[in-house]
């Protein structure tokens, strides 16, 4: 499937696959190519034009069933975000948002009960950043990692209550931003810098129709 987007922010053009791997399995792939451009506004600390790029991206995904009873499923993806604006003030360079990266993951679902269904999942990502920070003066490389355990109960008429742990980390190479800077730069970056761990519990509904 081929498709395409446009708007006054972004365009994107998109190929879709999806390939039955025998009686149980699929295999599906993804490849895009879009262009962002950002809007400026009054709120902004800095020119928001240092996110405008190309970000092309590549992913696949193999899913099967009979796996210990349930459901494996492997994915990856590459991308990479190619800044089109050359912008450097006091603070930060459109540079700083050019990357590279891949992320695979691996996720697994079983039933255990009726209508109740174990989900767990981990995710990783590589980002290797194109030229030196504007800040801190070195290129930046960041990884993450993402361990997802929890439930799913489903109700009647297409309602499902889920509960999720998740523990997330982020290992970098640079330090985080001084407090004094951090309301110079963005929130991404600000985040994305130095090293944590942090457990996170989520709760909610869906409703499938």
């Amino acid at each position: 499937m081929f498709e395409g987007s446009l708007s006054d922010r972004s365009h994107e053009l998109f190929l879709d696959g999806f390939l039955p791997a025998g009686d149980s399995s699929t295999l599906s792939g993804s490849v895009r190519l879009r262009y962002f451009d950002s809007v400026d506004n009054d709120f902004n600390t800095i020119d928001s034009d240092i996110y405008d790029g190309i970000q092309p991206s590549l992913s696949s995904s193999f899913s099967t069933d009979g796996i210990l009873g349930g459901r494996l499923a492997v994915s990856g993806a590459l991308y990479a975000n190619f800044n089109t604006q050359e912008i450097n003030d006091t603070v930060q360079s459109a540079d700083d948002y050019a990357y590279v990266g891949f992320s695979p993951s691996i996720s697994f679902d079983r039933p255990l009960i009726q209508g109740v269904i174990l989900n767990l999942s981990y995710s990783y990502s590589y980002l290797h950043y194109l030229h030196p920070d504007s800040v801190l003066g070195e290129i930046r490389v960041s990884h993450a990692h993402a361990i997802n355990g929890g439930v799913t109960v489903g109700l009647e008429r297409g309602l499902q209550l889920y509960l999720r742990g998740s523990l997330l980390a982020n290992r970098s190479n640079q330090p985080g931003i001084p407090p004094e800077r951090q309301t110079a730069v963005t929130a991404e970056k600000v985040n994305s810098l130095s090293e944590y761990t942090k457990w996170l519990m989520t709760f909610g509904i869906r409703l499938l129709f």
